[in-house]
């Protein structure tokens, strides 16, 4: 796998995390009032569609090759988006 490849995977990743927890937050926040067994259901056929899909994309970026640390950039930019909620709200509870 050429390096140009390897980055390309690599940001896809982060990218891929960040809005997946921010897709997952959204789902959560707009099942706020429903039954706890039907917001478990759609959370988890809503995280098992966005893996098949990041599954599918990293695919067709390096033809399927998959190494650990597209997961631990995939993780990483899945702590990023908490750290920029954290930064956001603090922001905007400060004015």
């Amino acid at each position: 796998m050429t390096s140009n490849i390897q980055l390309t995977s690599l940001l896809f990743s982060f990218v891929y995390g960040f809005l997946f927890n921010f897709l997952v937050t959204i789902n959560i926040a707009l099942l706020k009032k429903t039954f706890p067994i039907l917001k478990l259901i759609n959370i988890i056929l809503l995280c098992i569609v966005l893996s098949i899909l990041y599954i599918t994309i990293l695919y067709y970026i390096n033809n399927g090759i998959i190494h650990i640390y597209f997961y631990l950039v995939f993780i990483l930019g899945f702590e990023f988006y908490f750290k920029c909620k954290e930064k956001l709200i603090s922001v905007k509870f400060k004015k």
